[in-house]
């Protein structure tokens, strides 16, 4: 589930977040915005992780790169270049589709990952892999396709003997918290970033287990 990220100017980016998430989001956007960003980290155990689900018109698996027309036309806002970029990384996407149409994605990556929200890397440990970018359609919302995106993301992984999935998402975007907890994921960390001009700090916070 993706988050929402207004654009516009500073002014028009925080009427829009006060209009559509409420004054705590605004808060915390208005943080943002001088300087102080921060993030959970939510980890799940691979050992368990369910099987795809197949059976019926929807497509749930890989999307190749030669198939990236049918990413931009999902999400025409994408930069053709970035997106050749994850895929000449080694970065993968699944995705949902009916009829070839892309309604749901995701991105997955194993060596290092880039957090645009912090502005730096994530680091990953060996069996570690990071789901980020997920999205869905408009005409798709509450058809429950991220979470079957999800599941295939978790059972390649798997299947490719890593041990561990991340991903990473603002505190205050509780619906897709809760989405990403009905998929077995667990806030284990605060990630962040300071920064005051020029300076930049950047920190992990583990959380105490639930």
């Amino acid at each position: 589930m993706s988050a929402f990220y207004p654009t516009g100017n500073a002014l028009q980016r925080a009427i829009a977040v006060l209009r559509t998430a409420g004054p705590r989001s605004f808060a915390w956007r208005l943080l943002s915005e001088c300087g102080y960003r921060r993030m959970f980290l939510l980890a799940r155990d691979l050992a368990d992780a369910p099987m795809a689900r197949q059976g019926d018109d929807l497509d749930v698996g890989e999307l190749p790169p030669a198939d990236i027309e049918r990413y931009l036309a999902f999400r025409p806002a994408s930069d053709r270049e970035r997106i050749m970029q994850r895929f000449r990384a080694g970065h993968r996407c699944f995705a949902a589709r009916r009829n070839g149409v892309v309604l749901s994605a995701c991105w997955a990556a194993t060596r290092g990952a880039w957090v645009d929200f912090l502005g730096s890397e994530l680091p990953l440990s060996p069996g570690e892999v990071y789901f980020y970018d997920a999205f869905t359609a408009d005409v798709a919302r509450g058809m429950q396709l991220a979470p079957r995106v999800c599941a295939a993301q978790l059972a390649a992984y798997r299947a490719a003997g890593f041990t561990r999935a991340l991903r990473a998402t603002v505190p205050e975007n509780e619906p897709a918290l809760r989405a990403h907890a009905k998929s077995g994921f667990r806030p284990i960390a605060i990630v962040g970033r300071v920064r005051i001009g020029p300076w930049r700090h950047h920190f992990r916070r583990p959380l105490a287990p639930t």
